[in-house]
């Protein structure tokens, strides 16, 4: 079974292979247009999902349709990005052997240190994966270090990325606007309400009512979180909400990590 801590060194091996793999995929279809970025897409549990390139061609001028090409607020929207690697050895093959031991390993948890831990050394892994390919990419397709730019990209959070551009590229005005863009939307976000779906405001009405049946139970609220966080469509909730359900279920030395006032002021950052 896939385990960080114990063969990283073997499947960092093979994340490289695979990285590799779909860079040289990407670039031997867009090269001629221009690639200015290369980036590893994570999903809510830290498994790889794919890669993908943005291209110069790709951006918006004012005689173009909006809906084929990229606006320039969009550079560095990695989301928006046209060209996603689609390859049978690559990325999505290796993470399978990835999924069933992150899933097994956020479950057994037993506080928020240890998930905090965890996070750094997958978030870690993945960059030194990017890092270990650069110079192998750039010394390849005999490429300029200052003219594409590598990044590792959590959704919905843009420290992570942030984080990778500051390790992965040298000073060029690339890395300067990226990091300029996404520090702007870590402003934005932090100006902005929480977008919810309808299960997330779901979670938190159910979450509101058990916290106010008397007598209170801190056990029986982390055992609702823990269940909570098993069901199939947990995955499919904001990683606000998935980090709040598991910080209530997570346990130190037996004691639960955070008390009924605690969870009401987290809840209340959502306004919903």
């Amino acid at each position: 079974m896939f385990d960080l801590q114990f063969s990283q060194s073997e499947y960092l091996a093979d994340l490289k292979t695979a990285l590799l793999h779909e860079f040289d995929a990407l670039y031997q279809k867009h090269h001629d247009q221009g690639i200015y970025a290369f980036a590893l897409v994570l999903d809510g549990l830290l498994v790889a999902q794919y890669t993908t390139v943005s291209t110069k061609k790709s951006l918006l001028t004012e005689v173009e349709n909006k809906y084929q090409y990229l606006s320039e607020e969009d550079m560095w929207n990695v989301e928006k990005w046209q060209y996603r690697a689609q390859t049978n050895q690559g990325v999505s093959s290796f993470s399978r052997s990835m999924s069933e031991y992150f899933q097994h390993t956020r479950l057994s948890f037993t506080s928020v240190h240890s998930k905090d831990r965890f996070n750094q050394n997958a978030l870690n892994f993945y960059v030194q994966g990017m890092e270990d390919v650069k110079d192998i990419i750039l010394d390849k397709y005999d490429l300029l270090a200052d003219k594409i730019t590598f990044m590792v990209h959590l959704p919905n959070d843009p420290q992570v990325a942030i984080r990778s551009l500051e390790r992965l590229n040298p000073p060029s005005s690339n890395l300067f606007e990226a990091i300029a863009n996404l520090k702007s939307t870590v402003i934005t976000q932090g100006k902005t309400r929480f977008k919810l779906s309808q299960v997330d405001k779901d979670i938190l009405t159910d979450l509101g009512q058990s916290l106010e049946i008397e007598p209170y139970d801190d056990m029986q609220i982390a055992q609702q979180a823990y269940l909570l966080s098993l069901e199939p469509y947990f995955l499919e909730t904001s990683p606000y909400i998935q980090n709040l359900i598991n910080d209530i279920a997570a346990m130190e030395e037996g004691y639960l990590v955070m008390t009924k006032q605690e969870i009401q002021n987290r809840m209340k950052q959502f306004n919903f």
